[in-house]
């Protein structure tokens, strides 16, 4: 793909993924951590893989002056989900929906950031836009997390007020504004957009 986009003069996307930080020692993480990376683990060839395209697309950026950009995607949420992914988003709302008890794993701290899938899509067409010398890579995720027993707590739950969480609290969080901005090059892109923070 990089040498058609080389080769038609076109400009080109990568959608990257938060795994190139691998296991991160730093919350939440900017664009400029490196990441603390197992290169022989078990889910070392995806996240190896993401970091070598990477590293293609900025070699030739830096040799061809190709036209690239990079969004580094973190946990994406939104209409069509698959009820069954497994995912704490999908799983909560399945669960509220059939007044089911929330289920909260382990102590309920890990932390996760959200991005509701239009604002995704906004986002990577504005990259898409920007000039030439803005390469990325940006993030999808906000500057701040919050741990998933902030989130409805599991057992208590009745049908009643997990249905209204599911329609109240749901909604609420597609709307939450927040700021991401990235540097390349010494410029700066900072975009106004609807996210969500929790835990999986």
């Amino acid at each position: 793909m990089l040498g058609l986009a080389k080769r038609v003069k076109a400009r080109i996307l990568l959608a990257s993924t938060s795994e190139v930080y691998g296991d991160p020692n730093v919350h939440p993480q900017p664009e400029s951590y490196w990441g603390s990376v197992n290169p022989i683990g078990v889910r070392a060839c995806y996240d190896e893989g993401k970091r070598c395209a990477e590293t293609l697309f900025f070699d030739y950026w830096r040799q061809h002056r190709l036209r690239i950009k990079v969004a580094r995607i973190f946990n994406t949420y939104g209409p069509r989900m698959h009820p069954d992914d497994g995912r704490v988003v999908s799983n909560f709302i399945r669960q509220a929906l059939r007044g089911e008890d929330i289920t909260i794993y382990g102590k309920g701290d890990q932390t996760r950031s959200f991005c509701y899938v239009d604002d995704l899509i906004e986002a990577l067409i504005r990259l898409m836009n920007t000039p030439d010398d803005f390469t990325g890579p940006i993030t999808s995720a906000i500057r701040s997390n919050r741990a998933s027993s902030s989130w409805p707590s599991g057992s208590s739950h009745s049908s009643a007020r997990a249905r209204r969480w599911s329609s109240g609290t749901f909604r609420r969080m597609t709307r939450a504004s927040v700021n991401r901005t990235s540097r390349s090059r010494g410029r700066r892109w900072t975009g106004n957009r609807r996210s969500a923070s929790t835990t999986g």
